[in-house]
Formats: C-alpha cells, sequence, structure tokens
C-alpha cells in the first residue's frame, strides 16, 4: 500500500480530479457518491459504510473504505473508543 488517497481512489474510479470539488468542470462532488447501494457481500463481516474526508486538494468525498480494501488498497484497523462530554460512563455493546 503506498501513494496518496487521491491515487488510490483515482485507480478504483471513485476519484477523477481537477475542478473546485463541488462537481464542476470534472470534479466529483460529494453529492455523485450518496445514493449507491453498497451490498455486504459477507453478512457476518463488521464494515464501515461511509468515511467523510477532506483531502489535501480541499475535495470532499465520501469513501467506501471496505471498496479500498477489497481493491487491496487499504487496510481497516478498528479500535473503537468512547469519550463523553458528561463525564459519565459510555459503553460499546456487541450483539443483539
Amino acid at each position: 500500500v503506498g501513494g496518496s488517497i487521491e491515487n488510490n481512489l483515482a485507480t478504483i474510479g471513485l476519484y477523477e480530479g481537477g475542478g473546485d470539488g463541488e462537481g464542476e468542470e470534472g470534479g466529483v462532488g460529494i453529492d455523485d457518491f450518496l445514493n449507491v447501494n453498497l451490498a455486504a457481500t459477507n453478512p457476518n463481516a463488521a464494515s464501515i459504510a461511509f468515511q467523510v474526508a477532506k483531502l489535501g486538494s480541499d475535495t470532499l468525498l465520501d469513501l467506501e473504505l471496505s471498496a479500498l480494501q477489497q481493491e487491496s488498497k487499504a487496510e481497516i484497523i478498528s479500535s473503537p473508543r468512547l469519550i463523553t462530554t458528561n463525564k459519565k460512563p459510555a459503553y460499546i455493546e456487541q450483539g443483539t
């Protein structure tokens, strides 16, 4: 895994570059990605559906992280933590 996020996204067709990040002049705007079907291929797999990122070129994109992982362009490492503003305990529970 190497290179910039923009290059990795361009490789799998999620980033075209150019423009102002609002979908003008060949750029890709956030509205281009919000209404998509991201079906899970493994019902037992935990997944992160969207991540909104502000890239260095002022391009606002939402990413489908599992697509990058599936293409061996990224590795998802998770370590969830909770921070509360009222200083009360919070818990992460798994299951139904």
